[in-house]
């Protein structure tokens, strides 16, 4: 019963991760950058470790005109997953990022 519960509550935390992180990234595709910085900084609260969330994060603050965040967002990213930090690249320059993880 105990384990069955301590499962409930971290799919519960995974799916409102995942749920921030799927809103971040459709408020970034709509032009929405304070807004999608909100949901990935909502995502990053509750895992740290998301290298999605700190990619979107980077994105949106760079779109936002906040560069030297941007950077800094992008640049925690690598040292969590630095295979995945990679393929987000694509996607930075895709954005017209001029600086790429």
């Amino acid at each position: 019963m105990r384990r069955a519960r301590l499962v409930l509550a971290v799919a519960a935390l995974a799916v409102g991760c995942a749920s921030a992180v799927t809103e971040g990234q459709l408020a970034l595709r709509q032009g929405r950058y304070v807004e999608a910085e909100g949901f990935f900084n909502e995502a990053l609260a509750k895992d740290p470790g998301r290298t999605d969330a700190l990619v979107g994060l980077g994105i949106a603050q760079y779109k936002a005109g906040q560069v030297d965040q941007a950077i800094e967002s992008l640049e925690k990213a690598v040292p969590i997953r630095p295979l995945r930090a990679i393929r987000p690249c694509v996607l930075v320059r895709r954005c017209g990022l001029p600086y790429c993880i």
